[in-house]
């Protein structure tokens, strides 16, 4: 009986060693980090003094992107209220690297607002879905998104085009052969 267990296990050792040569390490999904956004952690948006550059009257516009599997990633965008009263509409986005763009799209959707358990308002979209491949997007590189905003407060309309920066991290995975 010992000799078949040592056989057994001399087997075991013999194809583990065969089959650990093919496994390879590949690259994963992205993770994107946008400066001020991802890091905070701050409770309240509308009073944080980092959070200044993403609001537009008394509403603060978070996006955030995530991984949907390994190629393909959507933007999406969130936005708070006090109030909820604004008619908002997250009119375009756009990333770029420096001066190229490299995505672009109309998004012309307007946000609902919905009252949280913090008694603030948030509306949310789902944005814009692209892959790594079309937008050309590399392991710890810096690029911009831009979200063209409009709100309309008191029968005027209010526009501008909000700039996050983005810092995209790779990770890696290890695959087994199948």
């Amino acid at each position: 009986m010992k000799k078949i267990s040592i056989c057994i296990t001399f087997m075991l050792i013999i194809g583990i060693l065969s089959v650990l040569p093919s496994c390879r390490i590949r690259e994963s999904y992205l993770e994107f980090n946008i400066k001020n956004i991802t890091d905070n952690q701050s409770d309240d948006y509308f009073t944080s003094e980092e959070m200044n550059f993403a609001k537009l009257e008394n509403v603060v516009f978070i996006p955030e992107i995530k991984a949907v599997d390994h190629q393909n990633y959507k933007i999406y965008l969130s936005a708070y209220s006090k109030s909820g009263e604004d008619k908002v509409m997250i009119k375009s986005v756009a990333m770029r690297d420096n001066e190229n763009i490299l995505l672009s799209s109309q998004v012309d959707k307007e946000m609902t607002f919905e009252k949280n358990d913090e008694a603030v308002y948030e509306g949310w979209i789902d944005g814009v879905t692209f892959t790594k491949q079309d937008v050309e997007i590399a392991d710890g590189q810096e690029y911009s998104l831009e979200i063209e905003v409009e709100i309309t407060k008191d029968g005027k309309i209010l526009s501008e085009k909000i700039t996050y920066e983005i810092i995209v991290k790779g990770h890696k995975s290890f695959v087994f052969p199948t």
